[in-house]
């Protein structure tokens, strides 16, 4: 695919959705005409074996392709895209995908029936194009449940290469059913120049229930290096029937890279609910930002909505550059007889828990790492309801084993 038609109809730094986070850098990148070829070569069974979580059944997307794909067209006569469009904004990176995309992976669940095992989907990025559209579907009958998993995997480890992979999820959430979704992006085996767009559009009918987490884990532990790459997530949730049920957990742990989080919740009928608490934990070179839109309709009466951000940012070392931590909540109601809030905290570690644990004969260094994984631990209380044996305690070692990696580096 050429330059033009990869830069063509991106969002500018002047959208407002856009504003804060660096599209600039992926332009330049790509105009810049940086190969993707890695010639450092990663096994890709090595990688999805390494990325395979226990006790769930598992399908591998490469580049976007699956064992026996579909036509994209198929794809878009299967969906009722109407249900989606009006989520997508006119340079919206997901846009692309639906113009770009060969293939995709469908996923159904029939009515009345419950998946046996969670369904991991592991989306490997090889490298070996500049640009990769990826588009995955989800559809839930009514009174369905399954759990979803998608996990990130990148191949392309050459620090002087630049990829851009755009994935997208349509979620179809019938009435009475329940999905719970695990976005597991760890940063496996990426470099710090890559670039990573997400985006996932849902829509939640008569009392169904979407159960969120995410955990994004930053690409680097570099003192001084700023981030040339940058990932984001753009999670847009229509509640179109009464008493539908939406929550998000997330939890970003970012060091010499760019993240944003970028969610628009859509009440668009009465008696529904919705409930995000994210948290962000940000080091030397790391940038956090959070933006999160809460809309309820003139009709949407009885609406019960709340957004929380909170943000711990690490002291650097010595000529570094501290961390960032952007929150920009928006809330446009149109009705009146709504409950909703939004709240935001940044700040450091408790100086006094700090001195209460080397009472205790706690090392700082141990201190520090009992007070960040506390800080999080309530962002992955969700994936206990998960069927894969051990899921939430995975997700906090692995978040506490990059935490460690980072005060490690910063103490070298």
């Amino acid at each position: 695919m050429t330059v033009e038609k990869i830069t063509e109809n991106l969002p500018r730094p002047n959208d407002e959705d856009w504003r804060f986070t660096p599209i600039t850098r992926l332009v330049a990148a790509i105009k810049g005409g940086e190969g993707a070829v890695s010639s450092q070569a990663i096994n890709i069974d090595t990688a999805v074996a390494a990325a395979r979580l226990p006790g769930c059944d598992a399908v591998v997307m490469v580049d976007g392709m699956v064992t026996q794909p579909i036509a994209s067209m198929q794809a878009m006569k299967t969906l009722d895209t109407a249900k989606f469009s009006t989520m997508l904004g006119e340079r919206d990176v997901a846009r692309r995908v639906l113009r770009d995309v060969t293939h995709y992976a469908r996923f159904a669940f029939g009515g009345g029936q419950a998946a046996p095992k969670a369904l991991q989907i592991i989306h490997v990025s090889t490298g070996k194009s500049n640009y990769t559209p990826s588009l995955l579907v989800i559809a839930l009958a009514d009174h369905a449940a399954a759990e979803i998993i998608e996990s990130y995997v990148e191949l392309n480890s050459q620090p002087e290469s630049m990829a851009w992979r755009n994935h997208l999820t349509l979620i179809d959430v019938g009435k009475s059913a329940h999905l719970r979704h695990f976005i597991d992006d760890r940063g496996q085996n990426r470099g710090q120049t890559g670039f990573g767009t997400q985006t996932i559009l849902a829509q939640l009918e008569e009392k169904a229930r979407m159960e969120a987490v995410a955990l994004k884990l930053g690409q680097g532990l570099a003192k001084t290096q700023k981030p040339a790459g940058f990932s984001r997530l753009d999670l847009k949730i229509k509640l179109a029937g009464e008493h539908a049920d939406f929550t998000l957990a997330a939890a970003h742990i970012l060091a010499a890279h760019h993240h944003t989080l970028a969610t628009k919740i859509f009440h668009d009928t009465a008696n529904t609910s919705s409930r995000q608490i994210i948290k962000n934990i940000v080091a030397s070179c790391g940038e956090a930002v959070v933006q999160g839109l809460i809309q309820v309709a003139p009709h949407a009466q009885k609406t019960n909505a709340h957004l929380l951000s909170r943000g711990m940012i690490l002291s650097p070392p010595d000529h570094a550059q501290a961390g960032n931590i952007l929150f920009k909540p928006e809330l446009k109601i149109y009705a009146d007889d709504v409950k909703c809030s939004h709240g935001a905290t940044v700040g450091g570690l408790d100086d006094a828990a700090l001195f209460y644990l080397a009472t205790r004969g706690i090392s700082p260094d141990a201190a520090q790492a009992m007070l960040f994984s506390a800080f999080i631990e309530d962002a992955f209380a969700d994936l206990a309801g998960f069927s894969c044996p051990n899921l939430q305690q995975m997700a906090q070692n692995w978040a506490e084993n990059y935490l460690e990696k980072i005060l490690d580096a910063r103490g070298a």
